[in-house]
């Protein structure tokens, strides 16, 4: 693995439609853009690229991932159409707390959770895709693909 891999963590994202603008978030173009600025001098690598490099201890010094926080609902309404257009997946690390009944505070509704009728069964059905596609990949983890 080289020495200088990593991914390109996000967060919250925007649009004018639905999903408020808020410090730190962005819309679908400054993705894009960022994407762009981005891929201009590193590789970005589909989550399935990246996984096999990590596991054959092939990472170059220029490849990178896209990983997204929480499973927010703005990441699957805004940044996947842009990951979608690009043919790019990513990992995406689910905030499990409301899985458990607790929201500490938050006002963000949690793709998969907080819009459906049964979460245990979104969850349920979740980890089975994971450990039937990635038996070695630990349980936190989702591509979107």
């Amino acid at each position: 693995m080289g020495i200088g891999t990593h991914g390109i963590m996000l967060h919250h994202f925007h649009d004018d439609v639905k999903h408020i603008k808020g410090q730190g978030s962005i819309s679908a173009e400054t993705f894009a853009d960022m994407l762009d600025f981005y891929g201009k001098k590193y590789h970005i690598l589909t989550a399935e690229e990246y996984l096999y490099k990590s596991n054959h201890n092939s990472l170059g010094d220029r490849d990178v991932c896209i990983t997204f926080d929480d499973g927010l609902l703005c990441q699957y309404e805004v940044a996947y159409p842009v990951m979608k257009d690009r043919g790019l997946t990513s990992f995406m690390f689910v905030y499990t707390s409301p899985l458990d009944g607790v929201m500490e505070n938050s006002t963000v509704p949690v793709f998969g959770v907080a819009n459906s009728t049964s979460a245990k069964s979104t969850v349920d059905s979740l980890f089975l895709f994971i450990t039937t596609v990635f038996s070695a990949v630990v349980p936190s983890l989702l591509i979107l693909t």
